[in-house]
């Protein structure tokens, strides 16, 4: 797009947005050039092992056609490699069972991620011998919708509003952070709003803005708002 956007501890105006709004406006131009130089890619193939032999990896178990809604597949096959392997999974936050080993509370949370964001890569890096760092940090993104499941409208519009409005506390009008810290920051005081909640009331924090600068919404007192950049 024509213009850079500010985010979460950014001094300064500087993200590039793709004119798709997504990731898929980085990732499919990639996928293309890929394409066309010679790169094989196999849709619905779930990697559920390496092969190894002698202590290194040799290929890959694959599960065929995957179902990622149903778990199914029509069989299993052996892909061997000559050179090497290279893992790049991505995470595992759809892996409840894998989260409450190392952070049992975030397992509680939704995650942004697609379906197949699951740990089977890493248990078989694991068995390999593979020596892990830091699988107990986890990024908490502050710009998640109740309101949807995964990534949608919603958490586009967040980053926007961070930048160019305020988040406030249902349960007591004002503000509670500083909406251009960092994301473990905003996410840490979004997380006490929540606790905030009571049974069949959640008190999810709210992030809002206005097209015009200047004017605040007549629900807020200007006793209640402080600096934009100061922590509520």
């Amino acid at each position: 797009m024509d213009k850079v956007i500010r985010l979460g501890g950014h001094s300064a105006p500087r993200t590039m947005v793709p004119k798709a709004a997504s990731g898929g406006g980085i990732v499919v131009p990639i996928h293309n050039w890929l394409k066309k130089n010679g790169v094989q890619f196999r849709n619905r193939s779930q990697v559920i092992d390496l092969l190894m032999q002698d202590g290194k990896v040799t290929g890959v178990l694959i599960n065929c056609d995957y179902n990622w809604k149903d778990g199914t597949s029509k069989k299993e096959q052996r892909i061997g490699s000559r050179g090497g392997v290279v893992v790049a999974t991505g995470g595992w936050g759809q892996d409840k069972d894998f989260i409450k080993t190392t952070m049992p509370v975030y397992s509680l949370l939704e995650c942004t991620s697609q379906p197949g964001a699951t740990a089977e890569m890493l248990k078989a890096l694991l068995k390999s011998g593979c020596l892990p760092s830091m699988l107990d940090m986890y990024q908490l993104g502050p710009w998640a919708s109740p309101d949807e499941k995964g990534a949608g409208p919603g958490s586009f519009f967040a980053d926007y509003a961070f930048a160019e409005g305020m988040a406030v506390n249902p349960k007591t009008g004002r503000r509670f952070m500083n909406e251009l810290a960092d994301r473990r920051t905003r996410a840490d005081a979004e997380l006490n709003v929540l606790s905030e909640s009571i049974p069949d009331k959640i008190n999810y924090p709210d992030v809002f803005c206005g097209e015009k600068r200047g004017r605040l919404p007549s629900c807020l007192s200007r006793q209640n708002r402080l600096p934009l950049r100061n922590t509520g």
